[in-house]
């Protein structure tokens, strides 16, 4: 039987398949913000990116390496929820006595 030799993976290379794995996956990850929602070139990028993501995890041991990274969404002004980022200490008071708390005034 013939014996299979230890392949090790130098540094380099590895750095090189993360690196080209990023761009892929950005790319990947900007088209389906631009395809159909489950058509085709949505779904084939999903898997494409699912498969970057698994063999990121083989590599690293985090499959969710990526996960953090902005594709081309620049950050919002607003704050991490999409809304007005909360003003900083406390502020006046925006209750207006005569409305109720979800209740129907008498």
């Amino acid at each position: 039987m013939p014996r299979r030799s230890a392949r090790i993976i130098s540094h380099e290379t590895e750095t090189r398949m993360i690196d080209t794995m990023r761009a892929c996956r950005t790319a990947a990850t900007t088209l389906c913000g631009q395809a159909k929602i489950g058509g085709s070139e949505y779904e084939a990028a999903t898997a494409l990116m699912r498969r970057i993501d698994d063999m990121t995890g083989v590599l690293t041991g985090n499959r969710e390496l990526f996960w953090g990274e902005s594709s081309s969404t620049p950050p919002s002004p607003f704050g991490p929820t999409g809304g007005p980022a909360p003003a900083p200490g406390p502020g006046p008071s925006s209750r207006t006595p005569d409305v109720a708390d979800g209740r129907p005034l008498p």
